[in-house]
């Protein structure tokens, strides 16, 4: 057995362990989330890998039971859902299936945006929500919904600004910035 087989093999009965400890106490918060990162870790294996087929299908396993989860437990489970639908989309723009890729992650922007509200001053959020409006930008370009690439783009921008407001020197934040306005600036005139 190599070390891909082996790795697989463990990641595999660590999924099985968290199953049947959550099979023997359904309603145990903490064996949920356990699964929820043996559901995700797996999915992550499986997408450095380049196994396309078996990420999406831990992925959505692990959407299934964030989603099942959620109305129960929004506060404790809102990140393990943003972190699933933003794979979710990963994974469908990998395998050019963009209008599913979109619908993931617009709720993963959903979910990023009650984040921010809950804590508007927490960078990483900000950052990352920033980010994904860039990538739900130009996932509405390659639709051809260029007025909702727009407004993508100008919620990038705007991020990004309040960002470099907080540490200019950050390249991330000054090369998203430019990007958001350069896109702008060669949509706005074919609107």
């Amino acid at each position: 057995m190599n070390n891909l087989e082996k790795a697989s093999y463990y990641l595999t009965k660590r999924i099985q362990v968290c199953e049947r400890l959550l099979e023997e106490a359904p309603t145990e918060l903490a064996y949920a989330k356990r699964l929820l990162v043996a559901y995700g870790g797996f999915a992550l294996f499986c997408m450095n890998h380049e196994q396309w087929e078996e990420a999406i299908q831990y992925a959505e396993k692990e959407r299934e039971l964030a989603e099942t989860l959620y109305p129960q437990h929004p506060e404790e489970i809102r990140k393990d859902l943003h972190l699933v639908y933003m794979r979710l989309g990963v994974l469908y723009q990998e395998l050019n299936q963009l209008s599913t890729a979109y619908t993931y992650l617009q709720k993963d922007a959903a979910i990023l945006e009650i984040l921010y509200q809950a804590s508007p001053f927490q960078m990483k959020v900000k950052e990352t929500l920033a980010a994904l409006y860039l990538q739900l930008g130009a996932l509405s370009i390659e639709r051809e919904k260029l007025e909702e690439a727009a407004e993508y783009f100008m919620k990038g921008e705007g991020m990004y600004a309040e960002l470099i407001e907080t540490d200019p020197a950050n390249e991330e934040f000054v090369e998203g910035h430019k990007t958001a306005k350069e896109a702008l600036e060669l949509l706005i005139p074919l609107l």
